[in-house]
């Protein structure tokens, strides 16, 4: 079945643009709308960009200031921004006590159609959505910005075009408006009956049958009255008395955000509209319980509590309607319905055009380079970017990129950022020239002899194949060959150049290109007729099938540099064999005819000083003694005033406006001499001050070039590389400041980029130590005025930058192994010890336990054993890697399930597990899980590191000391481990301002902090690699210019590879690296052990390896492993936290060639309750704090740092005596030797 049928036109929402509490943008409202947390957005007012000078900007309202700002963004969201200025568009506005918002936009963005404000209170901007509805119905606007604006500065904005035109023009659209209603019962209280009559009306003019709707987005006064009336009216239209044949869904964006005032309409319609386009009905933000007295049960309806996917709808496609309701009992009701997205005819081929404006070049190559960073970090369709990018609003400075691929275009926006692109000839600008005069396209009567000519425009543009088609017709109805065929392409001749012309013109036409005149050279006068409206098609076409050419060669020709009457005086002798040809110049003759009598001619030309310079052979100039003539009498030929003037190089350069293209005057064409540099003066004396040559390839241009007044404003429109040479004329004529019709290069599937509304000069930063949310500075005049201000530093705790540092040295300490005795009153030795393992060791040490202590060795399974333990026994774990290449997370897991295993048997009394190599990163990993496991008393657990086979020493060392304690053994020394304070070296890595820096996992809490630290520390710009990109977090704010997010798996290694492979090639020497992908990871509830860490060892120690292996042969001056500690800190995922820390220790002691530091931080607020930390002696670290570590990290060498602020506490639990052994050597050390 196909969706009902709207009585009405429908109308499509093509942009949105909205600002609000927690939300800028359309991308972060439907973030806020599906659950992500709200985002600071401070509103800096850009009045520069508006022109509106500081005091006066000063004096606006607010709101104006939010209207302006929003418009702009929602006309870049819809893609119509290239043809906004001077259009006749309405802007409606709904707005409580203001009169001016709309005329304020209007004036600033050049609107010309009608502009007002509606005041109704809630329903005043859905009203206006209605009044729109109405003007693009009767066709009195091209499109409509509606918005609706708050006191508090929430502001909602939409474009509304005709469907038709949307689809016509490749626009994106969220969605259909099918039918709207406003209406009033005249009182103030809200009333049930004409709710119910507005409801009707707009469905009844949708065409739709409520039933249909699958949502229903309401006003939600969030007052019991009014909110019962809006319910039982909908519930009535619905079901009319009738039982509900199924739920609806039902939801209030002002019940979410709060009361919205004028703005509430058109917000709740931007919502509606996004849950269409998305697919998804978004849960009620606010939504506890339902209230009795709204009976939604009984009623059908439904309150989301969760995303609801509109396939799980009963009713069939994604309609909804919006209501909202105002002062004075007035209320308005819209009916939208999702659309099938269009798709372009054909896929771009490179080349691709990228325009690029600013308001003055320092913001264009900011927007270079931000495009740049988004080019690189969501790698989209080249063509989709570049055909979105085009969209925007034009500004004043411009340049153009050309590429053919993603790396190209990134190396060459980063060149035009930097100020590089001189001499690129696929890098044009920027410039800030504009050329107010008029376009004349130039028709050459020469050329036409290639066959593959116009196959490339052909393929690539609908438009071109379609005209090519439409005048080979024609000339084959005038009694001519059909001259191409899309298989062979043309037939070379006259003929094929007639056609080729033609169908060029319509192509510039169908890029927006405006041309004031025409001109046309000998027989290019035949198409320029065509072109200009001076003949029908067919005419033309039956003038150029009745032309016949000269039966012998074309004639020489030469150019003599004198002038017209010189050149004539010269050539009479010789009249009927070599005559003035054509005329170029006023010192520019073109003589032409048999090449005997043109020698003879050129010989008497330099004997009389006269200069003489070839011409192209395929000027199209007739034989003087062989003229062409019409092979076929012109009679019935219907000549009309051209659309555009015509001036004539057959009549001396007269302007021809009048139906006089008669049979004389082609007969006259066909054999007089061509006046085009009359023609040329004429053009430029009427304003014309650029010119286009339609020809497939440069014929006249360089002679064009010869005036001053055309000298850098001449552009071929075709050439070798068809393609390169049409999109180069289209970027000249950008460049020039020329309206460019940019739907014709390509389908808008959506905006790129947000708009940066203003050119920061600096990023600044405060010290270490000093909190601060940003520092900013941006270009202000000196006499800004509060209401825009343009920085602000927000502090938190006020520590000096000496403290800070200081602090920061004190919380970084480092691994330290601290030679022990055993103590003078051993531990009680345990009734039986169990040996687990099948190596020598294990062997040698069950055969030394056994002599002291009746011992057992189980080689494999233990679940037997362990149930056959009857008295206390204590355990030891002989650990055996299965090979030296014991994958990480594999091994991880066996130890936690034979861990848990041991643990949970009531007959293990202690617990000791041994290990060989503290520099295998598998068994580091093992380690990490011990510790972890410690934390617990029962039983009492222990890790021994043995690397030789010294089963005398283990054995003592697992019956003599202290179970707490983690020992090494090393001959006769044991050592425990300890942590001591970190020695800095300072001055030996640092930050390179010309480096370019990665971080995975940049988007996180702690990657965000290391992102924030290198561009503060002056990195010239950061990649931050994440497998979903996602806004910046807030703590980057201001500083998104420097940053690149690129899409990239970090556990996927070739996709890493690809990622870092295309930041080279851009010409960024990688300079560091941090990785905090996956920091935090806690495992997943529920998971078999194996699954949850080898699902967490993938981001972080996995990628880790991979991403030092695949950069090290860049030069890396530091590596930055981020890792959670979780040693003495119980609580959720603290096994395979501490699994991981452990082996990234072990990753960057074995990569010491990369400066690499792995570093454990200390827990964080948001990561285990306050109190039980406290009571540990531990502070939770927070941004501020981190920042300031990150300061001093680069002063140690030590490749294991730990980042923990420690006091030791009075608590003596044992996890806080745990944490008090190793920070504060209670044992007096023994220096190693």
């Amino acid at each position: 079945m196909t969706d009902p049928e709207p009585r009405h036109r429908p109308v499509s929402i093509i942009g949105i643009g909205c600002r609000m509490p927690g939300a800028v943008g359309v991308r972060r409202f439907w973030g806020l709308l599906t659950g992500d947390p709200a985002e600071h957005a401070e509103f800096v007012f850009d009045h520069d960009w508006f022109g509106i000078n500081t005091d006066a900007a000063a004096a606006l309202d607010p709101r104006e200031r939010s209207s302006l700002t929003v418009a702009v963004e929602a006309i870049d969201d819809a893609g119509i921004g290239y043809r906004a200025r001077g259009s006749p568009a309405a802007v409606l506005f709904g707005a409580s006590g203001s009169n001016m918002i709309a005329n304020r936009v209007s004036q600033a963005l050049d609107l010309r159609g009608p502009s007002l404000v509606l005041d109704s209170a809630g329903s005043s901007s859905l009203a206006a959505v209605d009044l729109a509805v109405r003007l693009l119905a009767d066709g009195t606007v091209p499109w409509a910005l509606v918005g609706g604006v708050d006191a508090a500065d929430v502001c909602t904005v939409l474009v509304l075009q005709r469907t038709v035109d949307a689809r016509r023009e490749g626009n994106r659209v969220y969605a259909e408006l099918l039918g709207t209603a406003v209406g009033s019962d005249g009182r103030v209280g809200p009333d049930g009956a004409t709710r119910r009559r507005i409801i009707r009306t707009a469905w009844e003019r949708a065409g739709i049958d409520p039933h249909a709707a699958g949502y229903f987005e309401c006003h939600g006064d969030a007052t019991s009255a009014a909110d019962a009336v809006e319910i039982e009216a909908l519930a009535q239209v619905l079901h009319a008395g009738s039982e509900p044949a199924a739920k609806i869904w039902i939801g209030s964006v002002t019940a979410d955000l709060g009361p919205l005032e004028a703005a509430a309409g058109v917000t709740g319609l931007a919502k509606a509209a996004l849950c269409i386009d998305r697919g998804i009905i978004v849960p009620a933000s606010v939504f506890r319980q339902r209230s009795a007295a709204l009976r939604l049960d009984e009623r059908g309806l439904r309150v989301p509590t969760e995303p609801i996917g509109w396939q799980e709808v009963a009713a069939r496609g994604r309609v909804a309607g919006v209501g909202s309701v105002g002062r004075g009992g007035t209320a308005a009701h819209a009916v939208l319905r999702g659309v099938a997205q269009s798709t372009p005819e054909r896929a771009v081929d490179p080349p691709i055009l990228i325009p690029i404006g600013g308001a003055d070049p320092a913001r264009l190559r900011s927007t270079a380079g931000r495009w740049a960073d988004a080019l690189l970090a969501s790698h989209p369709p080249l063509p989709e970017f570049a055909s979105a990018s085009a969209r925007l609003l034009p500004e004043p400075v411009r340049a153009v990129v050309f590429a053919d691929k993603h790396a190209e275009a990134v190396a060459r926006l980063r060149a035009l950022a930097r100020g590089h692109a001189d001499g690129n000839a696929a890098v044009l600008g920027p410039t800030a020239r504009r050329h107010d005069g008029g376009v004349l396209l130039l028709f050459p009567g020469g050329g036409g002899g290639q066959a593959r000519m116009g196959w490339v425009l052909a393929a690539r543009y609908p438009t071109f194949a379609r005209a090519i088609a439409e005048v080979t017709e024609a000339v084959v109805r005038a009694g001519g060959r059909r001259v191409w065929t899309p298989r062979h392409g043309f037939v070379p001749g006259a003929a094929a150049m007639f056609v080729f012309q033609i169908a060029l013109a319509e192509l510039v036409r169908a890029w927006g290109i405006r041309f004031d005149a025409v001109i046309g050279y000998g027989r290019g006068e035949f198409a320029a007729a065509a072109v200009s409206g001076a003949l029908a098609l067919d005419d033309a076409a039956r003038l150029m099938v009745a032309w016949t050419p000269s039966r012998s060669a074309p004639p020489r020709a030469v150019l003599l540099e004198t002038t017209p009457e010189e050149a004539g005086r010269l050539v009479e002798p010789l009249r009927g064999e070599v005559a003035v040809a054509a005329v170029h110049g006023p010192d520019a003759v073109v003589v032409a005819g048999a090449a005997r009598r043109l020698d003879a001619v050129v010989r008497r030309a330099r004997r009389r000083g006269m200069a003489v310079r070839a011409v192209p052979a395929d000027l199209g100039l007739g034989d003087p003694a062989d003229p062409p003539v019409f092979a076929k009498p012109l009679a019935g030929l219907r000549p009309g005033a051209p659309d555009v003037p015509l001036y004539s190089t057959t009549r001396r350069g007269a302007v021809i406006t009048d139906a006089v293209l008669d049979a004389d005057y082609w007969a006259e064409n066909l054999c007089g001499t061509v006046h085009f540099a009359a023609a040329l003066e004429s053009a430029a004396a009427d304003g014309i001050t650029t010119v286009l040559e339609i020809a497939p390839q440069p014929i006249l241009a360089p002679v064009v070039r010869d005036y001053p007044d055309f000298r850098e404003s001449t552009h071929p429109m075709a050439g070798t590389n068809e393609a390169v040479a049409f999109l180069g004329g289209i970027a000249r004529l950008y460049l020039e400041g020329r309206d460019v019709d940019w739907s014709a290069h390509g389908a808008f599937t959506g905006t790129v980029l947000e708009r940066c509304w203003r050119a920061d000069v600096s990023d600044g930063h405060l010290p270490a130590g000093d909190r601060t949310d940003r520092v900013r500075v941006t270009r202000e005049r000196p006499a800004a005025q509060p209401p825009i201000e343009s920085h602000r530093v927000a502090t938190g705790y006020d520590a000096t930058v000496a403290t800070a540092l200081e602090w920061a040295a004190s919380v970084l300490r480092t691994e330290n192994w601290v030679r022990i005795a055993p103590p003078v009153d051993p531990p009680p030795r345990p009734n039986r010890a169990l040996v687990l393992g099948e190596s020598p060791l294990a062997v040698a040490l069950a055969r030394t336990l056994d002599r002291s202590v009746p011992t057992r060795r189980v080689p494999g399974a233990i679940t037997t054993a362990l149930a056959e333990l009857r008295e206390p026994t204590a355990v030891i774990v002989v650990w055996s890697p299965r090979n030296r290449e014991d994958a990480p997370a594999a091994a991880a897991a066996r130890a936690l399930e034979l861990l848990r295993e041991l643990r949970g048997c009531p007959a293990v009394a202690a617990l000791t597990v041994v290990l060989r190599d503290r520099t295998q990163i598998a068994q580091r990993g093992v380690a990490g899980v011990i510790r972890a496991l410690r934390s617990d008393t029962t039983p009492p657990t222990r890790l021994i590191w043995c690397a030789a086979e010294d089963a005398p020493a283990v054995a003592a060392a697992a019956l003599n000391y202290d179970a707490t304690d983690e020992l090494s053994i090393d001959g006769p020394s044991v050592t425990a481990r300890r942590f001591r304070p970190a020695s800095p070296t300072p001055a030996q890595r640092a930050i390179a301002p010309e480096g370019t820096y990665v971080v995975t996992g940049g988007l996180g809490v702690l990657g965000a902090v290391a992102v924030r630290w290198l561009l503060l520390g002056g990195a010239r710009d950061v990649v931050i690699l994440t497998r979903t990109p996602r806004p910046l977090p807030p703590l980057l704010e201001g500083l998104d210019d420097r940053i690149v997010v690129a899409r990239c798996d970090v556990t996927d290694r070739a996709d890493l590879a690809s990622a870092l492979d295309d930041i080279r090639a851009c010409g960024s020497a990688i300079r560091g690296l941090v990785h905090a992908a996956g920091v935090g990871a806690r495992g997943e509830t529920g998971s078999a052990p194996g699954e949850s860490l080898d699902r967490s060892f993938a981001p972080t120690v996995l990628a880790a390896l991979d991403l030092l292996e695949l950069t090290a042969a860049d030069s890396i001056d530091f590596a930055l492993l981020f890792a959670i500690a979780a040693e003495g800190l119980s609580g959720p995922g603290a096994v395979v936290r501490a699994a991981i820390g452990s082996a990234l220790d072990a990753v960057a002691a074995t990569r010491l060639g990369a400066h690499t530091t792995s570093i454990a931080w200390g827990s964080w607020g948001s990561d285990h309750p306050a109190r039980p930390l406290r009571r540990a002696g531990i502070t939770p670290l927070d941004p501020a704090r981190a920042t300031a570590i990150l300061t001093r990290i680069l002063d140690y060498r030590e490749p294991t740092l730990l980042a923990l602020d420690y006091t030791p506490a009075a608590d003596h639990h044992a996890p806080n005596r745990h944490l008090h052994t190793l920070f504060t050597n209670p044992i007096t050390p023994q220096p190693l030797s």
